[in-house]
């Protein structure tokens, strides 16, 4: 997924978290620097077949 992202100029990040025993892992993207950016950023991963979730951090 990550090298996927990099393809498309996103840079990437990936956490990893343990639930009910479980490995799980979130790839993160951003920070954006604009709400523009950050649509196009949903835009771009929706067409990749993800469904991005916008945190404000």
């Amino acid at each position: 997924m990550q090298s996927r992202l990099k393809k498309k100029g996103l840079s990437s990040r990936i956490e990893t978290a343990n639930i009910q025993g479980a490995t799980w892992f979130r790839v993160r993207v951003g920070p954006a620097t604009s709400p523009e950016m950050l649509q196009q950023w949903q835009q771009t991963l929706s067409g990749m077949g993800i469904s991005p979730m916008a945190i404000r951090m």
